[in-house]
């Protein structure tokens, strides 16, 4: 009942990078809102650290006040520690790596739907960016399993309600 007064949802953090998807009770399948997860500034179990920069509609009058783009950025251990030169490289930019024209809910659940296909090259890149591309993921990969696991936590902000993970 809040949607046209809340312009946006930001979490912290579960140690990787990703969103969360609202759907409509009334209307399952409209997509209402989104939920950044910033990822985690630790190297949490073989993880890169990273932060997120958030462009946002800004102040002046009839701003929505939504997130424009977000800059996610990285510091790959594994190369710091190998060159004893830590530096933090923008890893990607939402609206750019996912060819997305804007961040709006519903372009977010088109993406989710992109993700869903069979050998999804962009779910192989979403992967990649969730993981802040730490190597020991980059080597494993994620299995199809993996796949529905991380693709159902996307697509169900509502614990108790998993009917958007039917068909994953």
């Amino acid at each position: 009942r809040y949607e046209s007064t809340i312009a946006g949802l930001f979490y912290g953090h579960t140690h990787k990078d990703h969103f969360l998807m609202f759907y409509d009770p009334e209307v399952p399948e409209r997509a209402y809102h989104v939920g950044y997860v910033a990822q985690s500034q630790t190297p949490y179990h073989n993880l890169n650290p990273g932060y997120r920069v958030y462009t946002i509609d800004g102040h002046y009058e009839d701003s929505s006040y939504r997130v424009l783009d977000t800059e996610n950025w990285v510091l790959d251990l594994d190369e710091a520690n190998e060159n004893d030169n830590p530096r933090f490289y923008q890893l990607y930019s939402a609206k750019e790596a996912y060819g997305m024209t804007d961040l709006l809910p519903a372009s977010w659940n088109n993406l989710v739907d992109q993700m869903k296909e069979p050998n999804s090259t962009v779910f192989d890149e979403f992967f990649k960016y969730y993981t802040k591309d730490a190597r020991p993921y980059r080597e494993e990969g994620c299995s199809e399993d993996c796949k529905s696991f991380i693709l159902c936590r996307l697509v169900s902000s509502d614990t108790s309600d998993k009917s958007h993970c039917d068909g994953l």
